[in-house]
Order: structure tokens, then sequence, then C-alpha cells
């Protein structure tokens, strides 16, 4: 049997995440968040258990305690014997597998995630993304010219006939307007 771990993204975080953990598995959980605390300069465990929501919603707290329940949770499996044969992860959830698979330690991905959040933090302006689906790779190939064009970001490569953008809202809804009555095009709005 194969066994794969799929660890979660942001939106699965929520007030007294980890704290029946942290109850039941003392020894893992009490040494897993003595270390983010001291990489990250706060009290994560205790916004964790008791908030506010407001503060552990912010993307920059965020995305650090998704990643260290995360990696609790897989060292508790790992104690238990259970080990992945495989791992993925959701948006922030690859950093939690790039530690399961051992290619950054936990100290690092958590320094990683931190950064990223603040960054995430730091965009001022209101944006979203547009899926492309189109009926072949030539449709795509034209698709992808016409990201210069309307000043968008490629944000994913999804397959050979499924792109993602993403950019200002204004500039989002004009490559829709332009691209979605082509015939065998299909787009997805994101906000």
């Amino acid at each position: 049997m194969t066994t794969a771990f799929i660890f979660p993204g942001q939106g699965s975080q929520h007030v007294g995440m980890a704290k029946d953990y942290f109850r039941k598995y003392k020894a893992i959980f009490r040494e897993l968040f003595d270390e983010a605390n001291d990489v990250l300069g706060f009290n994560l465990k205790q916004l964790c258990f008791y908030g506010p929501l407001d503060q552990l919603t912010a993307t920059e707290v965020t995305q650090p305690a998704i990643l260290t329940v995360s990696v609790g949770v897989l060292r508790l499996f790992v104690a238990e014997g259970i080990l992945p044969d495989m791992v993925a992860g959701h948006s922030v959830g690859q950093f939690a597998a790039l530690v399961a698979a051992e290619v950054v330690d936990f100290a690092d991905a958590l320094k990683i995630v931190r950064k990223r959040g603040q960054y995430m933090s730091d965009v001022k302006q209101l944006g979203g993304m547009v899926a492309v689906v189109t009926a072949n790779e030539r449709q795509i190939d034209n698709i992808l010219s016409m990201c210069d064009l309307y000043d968008l970001d490629f944000a994913a490569y999804n397959s050979l006939n499924q792109v993602v953008f993403s950019g200002s809202i204004a500039k989002i809804q004009n490559l829709h307007n332009q691209i979605s009555g082509i015939p065998g095009v299909r787009v997805f709005v994101v906000r």
C-alpha cells in the first residue's frame, strides 16, 4: 500500500488549532511550538490556541501556524511509525510537504512562510486570478502571448491546455472579455 500525506493551505486555520494535540502529545507539540516561537520571535502557540482570530488570520501569522501544525501532525505520524511514500501540499501546504520530504528543515520553512505571508500582506492592490482552459496547445500558446498585452502575471501552468494568470481585477476582466468568446476556450475568474 502507498501512503501519501497531503498538507492543507491557508483557510484551514482556526482559534484552538492543535490545542487538543498539544494536550495529548505534549512531548512532540511542546518542542514544536518552542522551536516555532524561537524562530518567529512571537508566541505562535498562544495565537493558535487562544487567538484573537484577527491576529491568527493575518497572513504572516496564519501561514507559519498552518505549517507548524502540519509539521506537528507529521512528527506524530512518524513517531507512530507511519511514514509517507509521497507528499504534497496545497499552497502554503507545499512547505510542510518539503519538510516531510526532508528537502527543507522546519526552521527554514518557518522563515520562508513568514516572509511569504508578509509579502502577501503588503500587496495593497485588489487583484484576482483567471484560469483559462483551451481545446488544444496552440490556443494556449496564443493565450500566453496575451499575458503581456494585458499586463498580467503568469501564475500557473497547470497542464498543456490550462494556464492561470493573476493581476488587477480590471486587467483580468479585460482579458476575460477578450477571450471568453473564442471557440474552444473556457475562462474562470477567481476573486
